[in-house]
């Protein structure tokens, strides 16, 4: 993957699979760690697709990197507060 974003400084991504957010199977979710956008896109988009901030969802963390349990559910890691966050559908 390779999609741009303007102004972001460390990008991270990870493939969910589980299935606590339905909408979220088979697609990439990448974030910045130092704006806290959270994206996601198709994993058959094309390498030049450019996505902006108002694509994304603003978490107000610094979400260094993803983890999956064994399940596939993602969960988002905040180095800056030294906490583990589980991605659940909103309501």
């Amino acid at each position: 993957m390779s999609s741009s974003v303007e102004s972001a400084c460390s990008l991270r991504r990870e493939h969910a699979r589980g299935s606590a957010i339905p909408n979220l199977v088979g697609k990439y979710v990448f974030t910045d760690y130092s704006s806290g956008y959270i994206w996601h896109i198709p994993t058959d988009t094309a390498p030049t697709k450019m996505v902006t901030q108002a694509d994304g969802w603003k978490s107000n963390l610094h979400p260094a990197t993803f983890a999956q349990d064994t399940d596939g559910e993602l969960f988002l890691i905040d180095v800056r507060v030294s906490a583990i966050y589980k991605l659940i559908a909103g309501s």
